[in-house]
């Protein structure tokens, strides 16, 4: 999405969306649209104006269109199924979920984990790994919440993390365990017992 950062209108579009200012937001993410029709950024932003106005049949439609081009985008799904869910659309919010399986299935990385079948190139020395075991049969919102509260419990910075699918399961290599409570947690295996994780740093890779 470099192009925007060049697109005047977007970046008006964006102050006003900030100030809260969603009737000119609008204006100016739709003239932004005249010279990038197929950008997917702008119709989820136009989408989130709409759903602040409360025209929320229209924000879905917007969110939709954003998704027809680009299905790899987490924040956009994540608007979708919470505006589903404020609206009590239990069926509409049954098919979102079921797309949205279908789509992190094609890319895990929708919700943060990278799909491997070997270690190629291998890990770097030093990580620890951890498995949650098998996932097979866990719905992808719940995977992606199990990763967030994972992250978000013990302030572990995603960039000091490592989320796999390996074989069935939901691997997490972490590159160092900050802070003596941190390395008193996993010695005393608290978080090992919370997450019933089990300790893989000897795990056959291949």
């Amino acid at each position: 999405m470099n192009e925007l950062s060049k697109n005047k209108n977007y970046k008006k579009g964006t102050k006003f969306f900030n100030k809260g200012d969603f009737a000119k937001a609008i204006i100016e993410f739709n003239n932004a649209l005249k010279t990038n029709l197929k950008n997917p950024l702008i119709y989820a932003n136009l989408g989130l104006c709409y759903a602040n106005l409360e025209q929320f049949d229209l924000a879905i439609e917007l969110f939709d269109k954003s998704l027809e081009i680009d299905i790899n985008q987490a924040e956009v799904w994540d608007a979708k199924v919470t505006l589903l869910e404020k609206l009590g659309k239990t069926e509409d919010l049954a098919q979102t979920m079921k797309k949205f399986d279908e789509s992190a299935k094609i890319n895990p990385e929708l919700i943060g984990v990278k799909s491997i079948s070997t270690f190629d190139p291998p890990l770097p020395e030093g990580l620890k790994i951890f498995s949650f075991g098998n996932v097979e049969r866990i719905a992808t919102k719940e995977l992606k919440e199990l990763v967030d509260y994972f992250l978000s419990l013990f302030q572990i910075p995603r960039q000091k993390a490592r989320f796999f699918y390996f074989k069935n399961e939901l691997l997490i290599a972490i590159e160092e365990i900050d802070g003596a409570w941190m390395k008193s947690a996993f010695k005393e295996s608290k978080i090992l017992n919370l997450f019933n994780l089990q300790n893989k740093d000897n795990y056959e890779m291949s």
